[in-house]
């Protein structure tokens, strides 16, 4: 008979090799979108900035403040709030300010994640710009 903690650990190394390969898939995934966005910027002939390259593949974890510059107007929040909640390993923690001024939303990624490029995605997204420790949203003008 096979000890439980044998098992156990088995069990537990396996998940850990899985997560490591899913992270570098990950990883790889967003490289090849950041280069995919700075040769789609080189042929419409626009200036590729190296900090833009690098924030392309950035993977962020934690709680990141994402600033979304006005005029923004509610069904575009709205959506936005739809399409964060969507997002694998992503949880809107708070929303604040107002639709006139801007706001703010807090969330909470909870694995390694190109949030750059997962934001860049959205429909809404005209814009998007690391600021220091918080990301920059302009948004595409309200129909």
């Amino acid at each position: 008979m096979i000890p439980r903690e044998d098992t156990t650990e088995k069990r537990a190394k396996k998940e850990a090799e899985r997560l490591a390969k899913e992270e570098a898939k990950q990883e790889e995934k967003a490289k090849k979108e950041a280069e995919r966005l700075a040769k789609g910027k080189a042929k419409r002939g626009e200036k590729v900035e190296k900090e833009e390259e690098l924030a392309g593949i950035e993977l962020y974890q934690g709680v990141v403040k994402l600033v979304i510059e006005s005029p923004i107007g509610l069904d575009q929040l709205s959506q936005i709030q739809g399409y964060l909640g969507q997002v694998k390993d992503l949880r809107l923690l708070l929303v604040g300010g107002s639709a006139g001024d801007g706001v703010q939303i807090f969330v909470s990624v909870e694995k390694p994640t190109p949030l750059i490029v997962v934001l860049r995605e959205m429909p809404v997204t005209e814009e998007v710009v690391k600021k220091g420790k918080e990301i920059k949203l302009t948004l595409k003008a309200d129909k």
